[in-house]
């Protein structure tokens, strides 16, 4: 992946650069005035998306030549496609204002919600997500890998550079409207003089194209009586500069991307004991931004060497334990302690961290989100798969599917103080909401607390085949950040690419749309993903030719992982090899479902290699003290062959069970005899 655009900016990049040498295009565009964005007058049909509309304006002597834009499109409501474009018009042709009129000059399928952040979020494995150009000589579309959209005219202030876009991250009550990236927004000379207290706009970037235009400004209201600023920073669908709104803080910084965690947002909401409604306070909400990040970072690095305390107070915090002291004065003693709670092991480090501060000239918006975001290890579950865009997988999960609803919270808090981290759970379990109740419990009386517990978890689910399409699967999406409480979601999968109704429980009768496709869904997921609602996204039960389908026909960003039923007798090889070759992950469920219903053959070669790892005199110790059976071997199979195991349990000597795989392991005769062929593998992944 490129990462362009976030350099040291002049006005928050107001102005990009369009450049390639292959296609011959060189433009600088600078961005339409949020104000006068509604071109009522112009020539696009433009749906305001809370994305920025650019324009370049070529003259020749006192008339125009001709008009270049660059546009965020969504060119289907039904299949979820979207575009940015560039464009042009020659008014002096006389052709009336029309839309058909343009003449495209580039275009690329991508929901980026700026030009120079498409390099990042497209996906270098996916063929779909480069740059296509007409050729003018023959008007024929071709692939253009050259082409970049950079900031322009890169020059930091003294503060450093602005950022182009933020994420706010709200509260559970407004976060499907309020939460999600805030685009830097300039306003024309003419209503910066009409709303002088008003100097710095954004506009957040819209879920729905009719949700409100929700924009977030400051409004100065001079010195206070010690001789500060006095600055709000408000949140509001009334139009910029208005004094009114659903959300606010007070804050003296400029930028709202230099708004520290510790200000405090209200919103409209209900009062505590009452059934009035008022300001409340959420310190939850906060910025995440590019110029924070190397504080951040420092921060990181402070507290690295206290990494178990840190940790080890965030899970007492969950277990509803009270802090004895404050972390400046821990002592040995009890950083042994804390220690001990977490089941020992040394400090933990930020996985995949750069190790020192950065500039901003180095990091994007997504690498922000992807490291303020990232999972802390536990030392009982340290091992992650590292997916395409760095996030990290754990390699042992908790697979929920069929755990009773009233089992489920005890289940969840015996494998969170084990280690288990990654939960995978979905939409059609039913069970979303009791993990997030679980792990919001100190969300408001300690946040910090609160994100740290979060950091420690990986959420996994998936939309079920009903829900199927684009608005659908938006609309899922959605529901599961509800009830899970959270602002993001590690990993979001499509459960199956389609509803069987030949299967009852299925129940495809309650389908929400009809004409809903996987293609669709999977282009919703895109779209989240995007908008930096999801960290990662992918598929389950999906065989070769659909997934071969949605890197050739559908997708700018393949699947970060496959999740699949496989076992003994049920190896999915291909699916295995097409996931090896494309570097996406290899998630197996069920894998020990069907081990009382295996050939003789199998359960005796399974039974042989329990006996030579605990009873005989080539016995694996820890194996041995980890009571290894036929589904253990099986577990540890799909694990030491390199894929992420989400096998479900109930019972804690289960749980623990589990996590010991890492202690013993599988010769490579044992492995050739479960069906593993190192070399036929490795042979076929060349081919």
């Amino acid at each position: 992946l490129l990462v362009v655009g976030q350099v040291a900016l002049s006005e928050a990049c107001r102005t990009v650069h369009l450049q390639s040498t292959t296609a011959k295009l060189d433009y600088h565009l600078t961005q339409v005035p949020l104000d006068e964005q509604s071109l009522s007058n112009d020539l696009i049909e433009f749906v305001d998306t809370g994305r920025p509309l650019y324009r370049y304006v070529a003259n020749r002597g006192f008339e125009t030549e001709e008009i270049f834009y660059l546009f965020h499109e969504k060119t289907s409501d039904s299949t979820g496609t979207a575009r940015w474009v560039l464009s042009s018009y020659k008014p002096n042709h006389r052709r009336a204002f029309r839309k058909f009129h343009l003449s495209f000059l580039a275009l690329v399928d991508s929901w980026a919600v700026l030009p120079q952040l498409v390099a990042e979020v497209a996906d270098s494995r996916a063929p779909r997500s480069v740059w296509q150009v007409k050729n003018p000589d023959n008007q024929r579309w071709t692939t253009d890998k050259d082409l970049r959209v950079t900031c322009a005219s890169p020059k930091a202030s003294n503060e450093g550079a602005e950022d182009p876009v933020i994420f706010f991250e709200s509260s559970v009550q407004h976060q499907h409207r309020l939460s999600g990236f805030f685009v830097r927004r300039f306003l024309s000379d003419a209503y910066q003089a009409e709303h002088p207290a008003t100097s710095v706009a954004y506009s957040k970037v819209k879920i729905y194209p009719e949700d409100p235009a929700y924009s977030l400004f400051d409004i100065n209201f001079g010195p206070g009586p010690d001789g500060q600023v006095v600055r709000h920073w408000l949140i509001s669908d009334d139009g910029v500069g208005v004094e009114s709104g659903i959300a606010y803080a007070e804050d003296p910084h400029r930028h709202a991307d230099l708004i520290p965690d510790s200000t405090a947002w209200r919103f409209i909401g209900r009062l505590p004991n009452s059934e009035q409604t008022g300001w409340v306070e959420d310190p939850t909400a906060r910025v995440i931004s590019i110029r924070k990040y190397n504080a951040w970072i420092a921060q990181q690095q402070e507290d690295e060497e206290d990494e178990e305390v840190r940790s080890a107070r965030a899970w007492r915090a969950f277990k509803h334990t009270e802090e004895d002291e404050d972390d400046d004065n821990v002592g040995e003693a009890e950083r042994r302690a804390l220690a001990a709670d977490l089941g020992g092991g040394t400090s933990i480090s930020l996985s995949g961290s750069t190790g020192a501060a950065t500039t901003t000239a180095e990091v994007s918006i997504f690498r922000v989100l992807r490291d303020m975001r990232r999972m802390t290890p536990h030392p009982n579950n340290a091992l992650q798969q590292i997916l395409p865009n760095g996030v990290g997988l754990p390699r042992i999960g908790l697979g929920t599917g069929g755990i009773s609803l009233e089992d489920s919270e005890r289940v969840f808090i015996d494998a969170m103080e084990m280690g288990y981290q990654l939960f995978d759970l979905a939409r059609e379990y039913g069970n979303e909401h009791i993990l997030g109740h679980i792990a919001n419990y100190n969300r408001y009386h300690q946040p910090e607390e609160w994100r740290r517990f979060r950091q420690q978890l990986f959420y996994e689910t998936k939309v079920w085949p009903t829900y199927l399409g684009f608005g659908p699967t938006i609309h899922e999406v959605l529901v599961s950040l509800g009830d899970l409480r959270t602002h993001y979601i590690d990993l979001y999968l499509l459960h199956w690419p389609s509803c069987d109704t030949s299967i009852d429980w299925m129940h495809c009768h309650d389908t929400m749309d009809p004409q809903g496709t996987w293609q669709q869904s999977w282009k919703a997921l895109e779209k989240m993903y995007a908008e930096g609602y999801l960290q990662a996204i992918g598929v389950s039960n999906f065989d070769v030719t659909l997934l071969q389908q949605l890197k050739d026909k559908v997708g700018t960003i393949l699947p970060h992982v496959v999740q699949n039923y496989a076992s003994m007798d049920h190896p999915d090889t291909e699916v295995r090899l097409w996931c090896s070759v494309h570097g996406t992950a290899y998630q197996p469920y069920a894998t020990i479902r069907n081990v009382r219903h295996l050939h003789a053959d199998d359960r005796r070669v399974l039974q042989s290699i329990v006996r030579r790892v605990t009873d005989t005199d080539e016995a694996d110790a820890a194996a041995t003290a980890a009571n290894v059976n036929e589904h253990a071997v099986l577990l540890r199979y799909f694990l030491q062959t390199g894929a992420c195991i989400i096998p479900r349990a109930t019972q804690m000597s289960h749980l623990q069970a589990n996590l010991q795989l890492w202690s013993w392991g599988l010769t490579e005769a044992e492995l050739a005899s479960l069906g593993w062929d190192e070399n036929r593998f490795h042979e076929m992944h060349q081919q």
